[in-house]
């Protein structure tokens, strides 16, 4: 993965997480604000209602004037405070009239007043306040609300903003978190499939973190361990067995042939003797197969390379192959329009293709075609046989494995391990496709410069 996956769980986890945190922020912001505005709020009503409390109380204890006189110090005092007294000469305060949806004291209720005198230029404006009656008449009095409406107005705009700025830092947090487990994937992804291709040395990286991933990372890598000390023993022991073997089957092989050239024409033990002897060399052809796949797999072929031309390569192998195919009145195209040249060893890609065109002769029925193509940097054989079940394409690059339809052919099922090991010493891989009907084979090679 070389992109950010925004389906990962990754994100889904950080979306969920960020969702459930804005949702606790909401509710704890909203909490808090909505107690700040109440406690404001309350402390206007305790105004209100001390001052007015006040007001009754001064009614009862001083006389006209002096009621008057306290109605406007307390005018002057507090300049956000609007005292409306309807005396028996008529109104005093800063309101030329009682609203009349004042609630009565101790409630306290909002309402809209009309003052030009006050601070700012605004002449209608929302207030809240209460009326009480007194000695000298009722008094209303109130408070500007603006102040408030503000101070909530700026409350609501730091909770969006915070709101804003912690949806930015989770996205920004959930990037780089993904970035750099992408990263640890990707690296883990790049490995897994190096092993896949064959490469059994491969392993996972393990940081020292220990997290989660590195003690995966370490369970699979001793996992691979087992895997590859397993197959190094399957292959020493072929191996071994392949070399031990190949020295007393040739003699014997040589002890054979002696006897067969000492045997009459007409001896029926000299046609017994032939048939023992393809069948020993198809053992010693199996063994020295067996013995050259692990040089392969080793990389011992590299000092032969040299720039080749597909186009003769594959003129080359068609020449070898044709009489085999004119045996089963088969025909073999080779469409060659976009020629292409590779560094390579050429005895062993002789042989890759070989083997591929062998195989798509020996399946093919009578009378089929097979077409060989080459394209840029690639060429395929197609072949009209039976081809091989998408559960078995991988499968039949392993040694000795046969599928359970070419078990009565001639074989060993060693020569689709040889032409991957030689493919991989190349630097591709053989990739096997449905022809409809038969098989595909394509190999990709890099480009050259």
């Amino acid at each position: 993965m070389n992109r950010i996956a925004w389906r990962s769980s990754v994100w889904r986890y950080t979306a969920m997480y960020t969702v459930l945190v804005l949702v606790i922020i909401s509710l704890l912001a909203g909490a808090t604000w909505w107690q700040a505005i109440r406690a404001l709020q309350h402390q206007q009503e305790q105004t209100i209602a001390r001052e007015l409390a006040q007001f009754r109380e001064l009614s009862e204890d001083i006389s006209l004037s002096d009621f008057q006189r306290a109605v406007y110090d307390r005018m002057r005092l507090f300049r956000r405070v609007m005292i409306a007294w309807e005396s028996p000469d008529g109104m005093v305060g800063n309101l030329n009239a009682l609203p009349e949806s004042v609630q009565p004291w101790p409630q306290v209720s909002r309402f809209i007043i009309f003052s030009p005198s006050l601070i700012d230029h605004s002449r209608l404006r929302e207030v809240i306040g209460s009326r009480i009656d007194t000695r000298y008449g009722p008094v209303v009095l109130a408070i500007d609300s603006s102040e408030l409406d503000r101070v909530a107005a700026r409350a609501k705009q730091a909770v969006a903003l915070a709101m804003i700025g912690a949806i930015l830092l989770a996205s920004i947090f959930g990037f780089i978190l993904s970035r750099r487990l992408f990263r640890r994937i990707d690296s883990i992804n790049r490995i897994t499939q190096e092993i896949e291709d064959g490469k059994l040395s491969a392993r996972l990286p393990v940081n020292p973190q220990g997290d989660e991933l590195d003690y995966l990372s370490d369970r699979v890598n001793h996992m691979l361990n087992r895997i590859d000390d397993t197959m190094h023993s399957i292959r020493h022991v072929t191996d071994s067995i392949a070399h031990d073997l190949r020295t007393p089957l040739a003699r014997l092989r040589l002890r054979l042939e002696n006897l067969l050239i000492e045997q009459p024409e007409d001896s029926p033990l000299g046609d017994e003797l032939e048939i023992t002897l393809a069948e020993l060399d198809q053992i010693l052809a199996t063994f020295q197969a067996i013995l050259e796949l692990s040089r392969l797999e080793q990389g011992a072929s590299h000092r032969h390379f040299e720039t080749l031309s597909m186009r003769e390569l594959w003129q080359d192998v068609i020449e070898l192959a044709e009489p085999q195919a004119e045996e089963k009145q088969q025909t073999i195209a080779l469409n060659d329009n976009d020629d292409f040249q590779i560094d390579g060893d050429r005895s062993l890609l002789f042989r890759l293709c070989y083997n591929l065109l062998d195989n798509a002769i020996k399946y093919s029925p009578e009378k089929s075609a097979i077409d060989i193509t080459i394209n840029r940097h690639a060429w395929s054989i197609a072949d009209q046989g039976s081809g091989i079940p998408d559960e078995e394409k991988q499968k039949v690059f392993r040694r000795l494995y046969r599928i359970d339809s070419s078990r009565t052919l001639p074989g060993y099922g060693l020569g689709l391990s040889l032409a991957q090991a030689v493919a991989r010493l190349h630097g591709t891989e053989i990739e096997l496709t449905d022809n409809h009907p038969g098989l595909k084979v394509t190999i990709t090679f890099p480009a050259q410069h």
